[in-house]
């Protein structure tokens, strides 16, 4: 049996008027939340200081009159990209705050990712559609496929594959150098909401309308056992950066930490007063979770 671990809470960020729906670490430490509030904020993780907050007069709506659905660091820092409404992605200077660019697509963007390498951005869209952009911002290549929305997107660790998950019931694992997929995953009663490669692309994991979480082998090309525990819908779902842990964030309120080898369920926080919807990992082993209870908490897992 794995050995149980213990969630201590080391902060909680409060600040935006509404749910937080992504959070994202840099490689230095800030932490990123974006919110339906119309706001993607910058935070001094160690103190809990908003650096900055993107939306306000950037060229992009908010505080109400748009929404924030994920956002992502770019590998080296320096920039973040946000998935907006209004057909919108935000390209952000991280250390200015300032806009770089507005990536329109032609419907609501839930989802952005960049790739490891850093070259590119994936977004996917309320239209089943996953766009590739390079990092300045420039149009790639477009992905089609799905028939529903697009919820999620994860790039495989070598940068040359992305999995995308859909209203359609369907995760789609893409040839980005083709822009087809070289496998769908389907079967699934209900809709996966988040999608997440492992650090060493073995294992993708993805969750959804359902209590359940799903592993999918891609050594063998099968699923293993789903990790059963959560009382309620999986909102979502994040690797440790060492692939030794998998998170989970949940309707039921909680987070649940397992372990990756065995399935085991090793710790449960609780504290949100609501659903939670995002849960990120960072380099140093410090656990960020974003709810519908408008606030960021930062946890340490041992």
């Amino acid at each position: 049996m794995a050995q149980k671990l213990t969630g201590t809470l080391l902060g909680t960020l409060s600040g935006h008027k509404d749910q937080v729906n992504g959070v994202a670490w840099s490689p230095d430490g800030r932490l990123a939340s974006a919110s339906w509030d119309g706001t993607t904020r910058i935070w001094d993780s160690s103190n809990g200081t908003v650096l900055a907050r993107l939306g306000i007069h950037n060229n992009i709506q908010a505080d109400g009159d748009s929404m924030v659905y994920d956002v992502a660091w770019s590998p080296d820092g320096r920039m973040l990209a946000d998935a907006r409404t209004y057909s919108r992605v935000g390209l952000w200077d991280s250390a200015t705050g300032q806009s770089l660019s507005i990536l329109d697509h032609e419907n609501d963007v839930q989802a952005v990712a960049w790739s490891p390498d850093g070259s590119r951005l994936a977004a996917g869209d309320d239209d089943g559609v996953v766009r590739l952009w390079d990092a300045s911002g420039q149009p790639l290549a477009t992905l089609t496929g799905h028939i529903e929305q697009v919820y999620s997107v994860s790039w495989l660790p070598d940068s040359r594959g992305l999995a995308s998950a859909s209203e359609d019931k369907t995760v789609r694992l893409w040839d980005t150098a083709t822009g087809q997929p070289f496998n769908v995953l389907s079967g699934y009663p209900n809709p996966p909401r988040s999608v997440a490669w492992s650090p060493n692309g073995r294992l993708l994991a993805f969750s959804g309308i359902m209590s359940e979480i799903y592993l999918w082998d891609m050594t063998t090309g099968k699923p293993l056992a789903p990790l059963k525990g959560h009382e309620s819908i999986v909102w979502t779902v994040a690797w440790s950066q060492d692939g030794r842990f998998l998170a989970s964030g949940s309707e039921d309120q909680t987070v649940r930490v397992w372990d990756a080898s065995s399935g085991h369920a090793l710790a449960v926080l609780t504290g949100h007063a609501a659903s939670v919807h995002a849960v990120a990992w960072a380099r140093d082993g410090r656990l960020a979770s974003g709810s519908e209870d408008r606030t960021v908490r930062i946890w340490w897992v041992s």
